[in-house]
């Protein structure tokens, strides 16, 4: 297997990489709150909880969608990935707000599901860029 040609030579800097590291913590911490929610159905954690969360996705569907053009030409990159993160987040808030106001048990399995769909799919696309931007100077890099 050939390495991502976006590397950097081991005793090169890695701006770009380093750069993206507020990003991907902010994405991380999101995917465990999301996480958390599906394990916790059909219960809910606090309101102050769930209403953080949904302004910390809300956030992130905005900047995904932004992002998606970021990094053009990035192997590895697939802004498409991005726009359909955004779109995907944008209806997890739609229905958890629902349920949020109105807990519906036959509701449960399907919010499980898009929870879990979208924080999966989220890391996995993370896993992807992170391997293409890592360096040998960033001590959170791809292997954390």
């Amino acid at each position: 297997m050939e390495p991502c040609p976006n590397l950097a030579p081991r005793d090169a800097p890695a701006p770009r990489t380093c750069a993206r590291i507020a990003e991907y913590r902010l994405d991380m911490e999101l995917c465990d709150r999301l996480e958390t929610l599906a394990d916790r159905l059909p219960g809910l954690p606090d309101a102050l909880w769930v209403q953080q969360t949904l302004e910390s996705l809300t956030a992130a569907a905005a900047r995904w969608e932004e992002g998606a053009t970021a990094l053009p030409g990035l192997v590895g990159h697939d802004p498409a990935r991005r726009l359909y993160d955004s779109a995907q987040a944008y209806d997890v808030i739609e229905e958890l707000q629902r349920y949020w106001m109105t807990p519906d048990p036959a509701r449960v399995g399907q919010l499980s599901y898009m929870l879990r769909a979208l924080f999966e799919g989220r890391l996995r696309a993370m896993m992807i860029e992170r391997l293409c931007l890592g360096c040998s100077n960033c001590a959170y890099s791809a292997a954390s």
